[in-house]
């Protein structure tokens, strides 16, 4: 019943039909809760101009959870890192042990190369946030996201080889006890020497 013609009215018509419908009781209950929650978005702060010792702060592609956002910075006296903010005041967070767990995978990976280098996660805004520091990609690499579909018989190759770069280093992962999530073309990285290609996720 939620697929509807648009014709001589008929869909505003469902739609109120729909809107008014007991089955749906629970919608119209919470209804404040749900706009606020879509559009009030009151728990997401601005972007901040520093976060501890990381300033010219720049936001990057955030995972699609509303406790988690990311931004680039420069160290005061060290390197670039990426930063990623968990709310430990959203109404969606769920704890600061759980999000320990990213830091915690990393540092388990560190030694195989496959992930970037992680520092000792902070707290910062009073301890509202946990952030986690990690390396950017090598500025050699390339995503995989943004090459091009091969098109004659060396790029197929050179896909093969990236492919079974790729498969080879989740088999690293997985053999460390170790679950990717959220594993997309635009963070898988390669850097290509005389052997071959390395990959980092």
């Amino acid at each position: 019943d939620q697929i509807l013609l648009l014709r001589e009215g008929q869909a505003v018509d469902r739609l109120k039909t729909i809107n008014n419908n007991a089955r749906r009781q629970q919608v119209f209950d919470n209804r404040k809760e749900i706009l606020d929650l879509l559009s009030v978005l009151d728990y997401r702060s601005a972007q901040p101009n520093e976060i501890g010792d990381f300033i010219d702060i720049e936001p990057i592609d955030s995972p699609p959870y509303p406790e988690i956002e990311r931004y680039r910075g420069q160290h005061r006296v060290g390197p670039s890192r990426d930063l990623t903010l968990y709310d430990l005041q959203s109404r969606h967070q769920r704890g600061e042990k759980f999000y320990l767990r990213e830091y915690e995978a990393l540092a388990t990976l560190a030694s195989t190369g496959l992930t970037p280098a992680v520092d000792l996660p902070f707290s910062w805004s009073d301890g509202r946030y946990l952030v986690l520091p990690t390396a950017l990609p090598d500025s050699s690499s390339t995503s995989y996201g943004g090459l091009r579909p091969p098109d004659n018989i060396e790029d197929i190759r050179e896909e093969l080889e990236r492919s079974v770069a790729i498969f080879e280093g989740l088999h690293t992962i997985h053999e460390h006890g170790i679950i990717h999530r959220s594993l997309g073309l635009g963070n898988i990285y390669f850097q290509e020497d005389d052997t071959g290609f390395k990959v980092t996720f």
